[in-house]
């Protein structure tokens, strides 16, 4: 009797545990389900830094009736990698919601989605929403995201459960990081750039000593360690007392050859130089002359000896060199240019030494501020200021030519062409 009562009880118990499953497992398939998919990207290592557009899709298991009208979507990501700074819903079936929003919290690093509906959303659309991110070229292997809250309203929506298929295993109680972007490593040949040689203008007097500063930029990633700069200077103007190296060819080691009107600059590094705006100074003497000259370094040409460098080409933007002569003159031809106007009477004076030029006005008939300008016949402005003097002293700095004084009343904008004087 006693072995028949355990083999019922074993019999009965085996019963109802196999009731309880089915009946477990059927409430099981009643559950409406909301399965995610965030979109994963490869990105290629030669891209960087890359925008580009992910997709989160969905599909909606509902063996009960449910209104699928909004959610509130939030994740966080690795912000040293990867940062979503725009939401999409053109397209999608969030496209019709009444409030559609997403935004980048920078300060918790995380991204919000919510939407919100009168109606269902367009279940035919598979699409939820499309996010735009940034890519950093610090990805290395993979970025992750962490979902943080996937709320479907349950309440008036009538879906019990999110499974998102990227963190397989989990539900919407928390889920695990996954990866949205990888990194796809990709052999490529070296990028090359161009390089630009540049120099400042200069403007210096006869006789006297003066620095043009070269510069050489954009070394950044171009592998150079060896080469050579030349040019040409005018000789009848300049001659070369030094050359320096400075900025980061400062530790270069430098060869210097100046042969008649060649300079030639010959520099080597151990390790590439890295970027630096100026790279040498070329300390100049302007012979003595009584006229003013411009001249430039001429015909220049920068060679990168070692074979590993990384430059596609170089351009050159080498601005003019001004040498303003000691006049020895202190004649001065004034001829009235309009003499029917009237205009003031102005006197223009030379100093003994002939480095000085005073314009003078004889009567104050303009009281309010004046523009003083002067300009060359047959070219430009050459020298222009404000002033309610009845007086301006300039620096003597104009070659053998014929120029007018132009003055212009800033209240009445009227210009006045007074005199023009010629210099022999």
């Amino acid at each position: 009797m006693t072995v028949n009562s355990r083999k019922y009880f074993v019999f009965l118990t085996a019963i109802i545990c196999g009731f309880w499953s089915q009946t477990l497992y059927g409430q099981l398939q009643q559950r409406n389900v909301l399965y995610l998919h965030f979109e994963q990207k490869h990105i290629r290592s030669d891209a960087f830094p890359a925008d580009s557009v992910f997709a989160v899709t969905y599909k909606l298991k509902c063996p009960k009736p449910c209104n699928f009208h909004g959610y509130d979507l939030r994740f966080s990501y690795e912000a040293t990698k990867i940062v979503p700074i725009q939401g999409f819903f053109a397209g999608t079936a969030s496209a019709n919601a009444d409030i559609k929003t997403a935004n980048n919290v920078s300060g918790s690093h995380e991204f919000r989605v919510e939407v919100l509906a009168s109606t269902m959303l367009d279940t035919s659309n598979h699409v939820l929403f499309n996010y735009r991110a940034s890519v950093f070229s610090t990805l290395a292997d993979s970025a992750l995201i962490a979902p943080t809250l996937v709320d479907v309203l349950s309440e008036t929506s009538g879906i019990d459960t999110v499974i998102i298929d990227n963190a397989p295993g989990r539900d919407d109680v928390s889920w695990y990081p996954f990866a949205v972007a990888y990194l796809d490593s990709v052999k490529q040949s070296p990028k090359k750039s161009n390089l630009r040689v540049s120099s400042d203008s200069l403007s210096m007097q006869s006789d006297s000593t003066a620095t043009i500063s070269l510069y050489i930029d954009s070394l950044e990633q171009t592998f150079v360690k060896s080469g050579v700069f030349k040019c040409k200077i005018d000789t009848s103007v300049l001659t070369v007392t030094d050359i320096i190296s400075t900025g980061a060819f400062a530790s270069t080691t430098i060869q210097k050859h100046i042969v008649g009107d060649s300079i030639e600059i010959d520099f080597t590094s151990q390790t590439a130089i890295q970027p630096s705006g100026k790279a040498f100074d070329i300390v100049v003497r302007a012979r003595h002359r009584t006229d003013t000259v411009i001249t430039l370094l001429a015909t220049a040409q920068l060679v990168i000896l070692n074979q590993d460098n990384l430059v596609l080409g170089v351009h050159y933007t080498l601005r003019p060199i001004r040498v303003f002569g000691l006049a020895t003159h202190d004649t001065l031809n004034v001829v009235n240019l309009f003499p029917t106007l009237a205009e003031p009477s102005v006197q223009t004076i030379f100093s003994p030494s002939g480095n000085e030029l005073t314009i003078r006005f004889m009567q104050p008939v303009l009281q309010t501020d004046k523009v003083i300008q002067i300009f060359e016949i047959n070219g430009g402005l050459v020298y222009a200021d404000r002033t309610d003097k009845e007086s301006v002293t300039l620096p003597l700095r104009f070659s053998d030519g014929t120029y007018f004084i132009a003055v212009k009343d800033m209240k009445s904008k009227q210009v006045f062409f007074t005199k023009f004087f010629v210099v022999r």
